[in-house]
C-alpha cells in the first residue's frame, strides 16, 4: 500500500487517517487501543509453526513396541509431540526414507499413528510398508495433516534379528495451537 509516494504499514496510514478526522491526540488514543486490541487476541487459537524441521534417524527399529507413547522407546519413535496443556498441534508434514525391513526376515515396516482421544493416548491406524524409498503422510496414512492434542508415530521391523539393522530416517514439522 502506498501513500504519499511511499510505502507505510497499515497503522501509519490508519492514524493518518484518523488524524485528518479527529485531531493528532484523539488518533493516537485510538490507534493505540486498537492495537492493544489486536495485539491480545493475535495468539489465541493461531498455529505457531515450528521451525527449523524435525529430524528423526532410527538405525535399530525392533519388532516390538515394549511402551505405547508417550513413552514409547527412541527406537521405535518416529514422530514424538507430547501433549502441552492448553495446546493442540497439527502434524503439517513428515518424510520418511525408508532404507531396511531388517536383514533377518524383514519384508516390511509397521507405522502406527498415535493421538490423544479424549483423554487417552489411542492407536488410530496401523499401517504396513513393504517398499523401500521415501514416504510421506500421504502415502503412509493417506492424511494431509494430523490434529490432536499430543500425536505420535512409532515403527516397528517384522525383521527376526532384534535389534536389527532395519533403518529409517527423516523430517516432519508441526505447528501449535496455544488458547
Amino acid at each position: 500500500m502506498e501513500e504519499n509516494g511511499h510505502k507505510s504499514n497499515w497503522l501509519t496510514i490508519l492514524k493518518n487517517h484518523l488524524t485528518d478526522i479527529k485531531g493528532a491526540g484523539w488518533a493516537t488514543e485510538t490507534l493505540v487501543a486498537i492495537k492493544a486490541a489486536i495485539d491480545g487476541i493475535a495468539g489465541v487459537n493461531s498455529y505457531m509453526e515450528q521451525i527449523p524441521d524435525t529430524d528423526f534417524s532410527l538405525a535399530a527399529i525392533i519388532n516390538t513396541l515394549v511402551t505405547d507413547p508417550p513413552g514409547a522407546p527412541a527406537v521405535n519413535s518416529v514422530v514424538d509431540i507430547d501433549q502441552v496443556g492448553g495446546s493442540t498441534f497439527v502434524l503439517r508434514s513428515i518424510w520418511v526414507n525408508i532404507t531396511s525391513f531388517g536383514t533377518t526376515g524383514g519384508t516390511k515396516l509397521t507405522f502406527k499413528l498415535w493421538t490423544m482421544l479424549n483423554t487417552t493416548v489411542t492407536m488410530v491406524d496401523s499401517v504396513d510398508v513393504s517398499v523401500l524409498g521415501i514416504q510421506n503422510l500421504a502415502d503412509i496414512f493417506g492424511l494431509q495433516e494430523v490434529h490432536a492434542d499430543g500425536i505420535w508415530i512409532t515403527v516397528q521391523t517384522d525383521a527376526t534379528d532384534d535389534p536389527g539393522d532395519a533403518a529409517c530416517s527423516g523430517t516432519y514439522r508441526y505447528a501449535q495451537a496455544t488458547s
